[in-house]
């Protein structure tokens, strides 16, 4: 399968699935406040590397990760390739996070609910490849 048909369907998983909103937040930190439904996360990022790629054995170096990092191939033989995503958030819950002192609602929404979506695109891009 290729990258970009892995982004489109991961994508097309992020846009559609209904654990990706807040449908009631009780009480929006961020003026004005607003018990409108909330997308927590926007199109993810992913990457692909190869599992023998040399570059997972800077990892093992002390002052990145140590020894006890495993490498793909050292923790599932056979392993092919390595498929990476970071789910960023939405603006508004990043807007409201940088308020000084105070954790915003949206992020806490987004950090508890948001992980919900997170293990669901896990299983997800697991059973797509």
């Amino acid at each position: 399968m290729l990258l970009q048909d892995i982004q489109e369907k991961v994508n097309d998983f992020v846009l559609t699935n209904p654990k990706n909103i807040v449908e009631n937040p009780e009480m929006i930190s961020t003026p004005p406040t607003s018990s409108d439904r909330m997308q927590i996360w926007e199109l993810p990022l992913i990457g692909v590397a190869s599992a023998t790629d040399a570059l997972w054995e800077t990892f093992k170096q002390p002052d990145i990760i140590g020894l006890h990092h495993m490498n793909p191939t050292e923790w599932l033989s056979g392993a092919k390739s390595v498929i990476v995503y970071f789910l960023p958030y939405t603006q508004r819950i990043r807007e409201a996070n940088r308020i000084q002192g105070k954790t915003a609602t949206e992020w806490l929404y987004g950090r508890w609910e948001g992980e919900i979506l997170n293990m669901a695109l896990r299983r997800f891009i697991v059973e797509l490849v």
